[in-house]
């Protein structure tokens, strides 16, 4: 049996926050930039063609978020986690 729970926006936002501390939008973007990371250390990808990839419209907006989530930039990133592994 499924079970189908569904809430107004507002209400799923403050369940977000409630539980986890943060907001929908994010938790969205800590997804997206983890994935994102895995790919740029994984490929060789250019960086713009992975910030497209998540759903990021503009690169400066990718480098934005990246950089609050991961504290450096994806091309620092890289750079970093490459010479690791």
């Amino acid at each position: 049996h499924k079970i189908y729970t569904f809430f107004r926006s507002s209400c799923f936002s403050r369940f977000c926050r409630a539980t986890t501390g943060r907001t929908f939008v994010s938790l969205v973007n800590i997804v997206r930039i983890t994935e994102a990371s895995r790919l740029l250390v994984k490929t060789n990808n250019d960086i713009i063609d992975i910030a497209f990839d998540f759903g990021y419209s503009n690169l400066s907006n990718f480098n934005r978020r990246f950089s609050e989530i991961k504290k450096c930039t994806p091309s620092e990133y890289r750079k970093q986690h490459k010479k690791i592994k």
